[in-house]
Formats: C-alpha cells, structure tokens, sequence
C-alpha cells in the first residue's frame, strides 16, 4: 500500500516550502499520495488540495471574527477526512493557527507523526504555547538557527534544517554592497492578503507621490505573488504609468534597481535583505487587533530581518506612526544620499550572511519527516534520522 502524506499550507510562503518539500519525499517515495490544503505549488508536485488554501489566507482578528464558523467547518472536515483516509504522517506548514488545531485533533483520533514545518514566532510571543505543542507534535522544523533552544524547554524536538531564501536566492544576491545609479525607483511591498493590501497600499502610493514632488522621475516597483491579486490592486491604485506591476519571481529582478523600499512585515523583509535593498518597515492591524495585541504583545522588533540581526537594521512603523509622510521622510534619504543608504545597506551583510549558504532545507526537511516512517527498500534521504545538520 503506498504511503500517505497528510499536508496543510495556508499561505504562499508555506506553499513554496510544501512544494520544495514534495518534490524531495517523492524522491523516496515515488508513488506516495499527497493531499490536504496548498496553493499551486504543491498542487503541480501532486498535492490533492481539498479546498483553495486561500479561505485559510486570513490574518487579525477582525478579519478572523466573520470566518470562524466556516474555519471550524473546514478544520473539522480536515480532522474527518484523516479519520477515514487515515494518512501515515501529518505536516503542517506555517499558518499555526489554523494548521496546529488541526495537528492537535489528528493527533487524537489517530496517534500518528505530527511535524509542523516553520516554527512559530515563540521567540516573539506566547513562549509558553510550546508546552501545549509538546503534547501533540512530533518535531518542529525551524527556519532560524536560534529556535531549537527555544523548545528545549519543553522536550519538544526541534531541528534547524536552513533557511530556503539562502537557495533560492542565490542568483539574485549582489556579490557587493552598491547603491544603484540607474534611475530612481522605489519598491512598494503591501503584502499578499487582502486586508494587508487594503490598509497598507493607499498609504505607501501617498508616500510614493510625496517623494515624487520633490524627484519628478522617480519610479515604483511593485511586486505582487499570483496574478489574482491584481484586480484588487489596480481597484486600488487606478491605471499609473509610473508604477511597474510585477508578479511572482520577476520581482527580484525588478528589485535589483531599487535604491530603497518600504514593506510589510514578513518574509519579503529577509528576500530584501539578501538582495541588500535599505527598507523600512511597515505594519497595521485592524484597530479590534491591533488594540488586544498590543496589551498581549511586547516585542523590540516586529520585522525576522531585525530579529535575526538582534538590532533595528530595518526601521519600523506601527500602526498609527504609519503616514505618507513618516514614510515619505525615511525614504527621502535612502534613495538621494549614498552615505545615509549604506549606513542601512551594510548591516544587511550580517542578515545574508546567516542565511545564504549551500545547505539544502527541504532535503533536510524530507529526511527528517522520512525519519518517522519505514524505511523503503531504496533509502537515499532517510539514513540519517534526527540528526543534527550540519551547513
């Protein structure tokens, strides 16, 4: 009987590593079967997605509020359809609060392998959930080198297998840290979800077009992950000739020429950081969330590049300090001033440092889900189970 993987992504970042990871398990096992929820990453390595990962791309809690029925309802079917197809192991993919209640439920009704992929942000806040983790998963895999100490404390297994942006952005990384000369241009990064789009996007064009009156040529980037989403962008934004759409991997090339950025929190921090782009910052919530947060919240940094770094390398804004002209003033400099942009290019070097390298994060991934299931005839990956990797 061939092997069943159980997978579950919830947004674009984790469908890129679920797709990565598919593609190194099949390598062992060619004829497993593999479904659960993913975008069209792993839906074209051979996941069967069971419903479109984008009901589950939902961040804040207002946004959460509305969907919390039909969210139950999906983790319920999930739960079920584990119960009757009854899959040799459970990976989930980032997205832990969604993922890790489903993870929790399977893990009781079937006792299998349960390993979730990217660790949460436990180093940020809500340390104490890794005791509850402990108590239904199996292993973490952490995309950072200081997160296995972290879970220690809960003899809950933890394994840093490497940062997948040190491979797949090998090609784009500057071999030096330059200001480019070309003609001025300025990438505007509002996230992938909806309500990150809504909030953040009016603000930065504001931002953009305050930076224009005093540099007339100035150009913008502006890359978005799926095609789906320009719709909604150009609902917002209107037709603007000095504004360069982009999608998917083309967006690294467009960043190459930009002496400087602003952007959400989140992964696209560290994809700037490696191409050695000065960037500020940004994050708003939903006022209902941002309210609850910051009286449950109490973090020095919110972008991974500055976390990472231990040090503000990225300047930040928050919520209410998030205006075209507090934007407009901490660009101004980063794209006119070379010394002021190296002053926030260099300290990226650390950031790339940590996180380029050779070493290969979804096979480390794959032999360590391999590791909790038979070997097959013909291992490759799996000989070294649970071992500590070495990059």
């Amino acid at each position: 009987m061939a092997v069943m993987f159980m997978v579950l992504a919830g947004e674009v970042s984790g469908d890129l590593l679920g797709g990565d990871l598919i593609r190194e398990l099949k390598k062992e096992y060619p004829q497993a079967n593999f479904w659960g929820v993913g975008g069209e990453h792993m839906q074209k390595r051979g996941l069967t997605s069971l419903f479109p990962m984008e009901e589950l791309s939902l961040m804040g809690i207002s946004e959460v509020l509305p969907h919390i029925p039909h969210l139950l309802r999906r983790r319920d079917q999930l739960v079920q359809e584990a119960v009757e197809r009854r899959p040799n192991v459970l990976i989930t993919i980032d997205a832990p609060d969604f993922t890790l209640r489903v993870a929790e439920r399977v893990k009781q009704e079937l006792g299998i392998p349960c390993i979730h992929y990217v660790s949460p942000s436990v180093w940020a806040w809500r340390q104490k959930r890794i005791y509850k983790m402990a108590k239904y998963l199996d292993h973490v895999l952490a995309l950072f080198p200081f997160e296995p100490d972290i879970y220690a404390k809960a003899n809950l297994g933890c394994t840093y297998v490497g940062h997948p942006l040190g491979q797949r952005m090998a090609k784009y990384m500057p071999k030096s840290i330059k200001m480019p000369k070309q003609e001025h241009t300025v990438g505007l990064l509002p996230g992938s979800r909806t309500g990150e789009l809504k909030r953040l996007l009016p603000v930065m064009l504001d931002a953009f077009d305050l930076l224009k009156e005093k540099d007339p040529e100035l150009k913008a980037v502006l890359p978005l992950s799926e095609e789906r989403l320009r719709p909604l962008v150009m609902d917002i934004m209107g037709e603007r000739a000095d504004v360069n759409i982009v999608i998917g991997d083309d967006k690294y090339k467009a960043l190459e020429g930009c002496r400087a950025a602003v952007a959400t929190s989140g992964t696209v921090n560290l994809e700037l950081a490696m191409q050695g782009v000065p960037t500020l910052v940004v994050y708003r919530m939903a006022p209902v969330t941002y309210f609850i947060a910051k009286r449950l919240v109490h973090i020095p940094y919110m972008s991974p590049v500055n976390w990472v770094a231990q040090n503000k390398v990225m300047p930040e804004l928050l919520q209410g300090q998030v205006k075209p002209k507090a934007i407009a003033d901490i660009l101004a400099p980063m794209l006119n001033d070379e010394k002021v942009w190296l002053s926030y290019a260099k300290p990226l070097e650390n950031v790339r440092n940590l996180l380029k390298g050779q070493h290969k994060p979804a096979e480390n991934a794959a032999r360590l889900i391999l590791s909790y299931l038979p070997k097959p005839r013909k291992n490759k990956i799996a000989a070294s189970a649970q071992q500590s990797f070495d990059f």
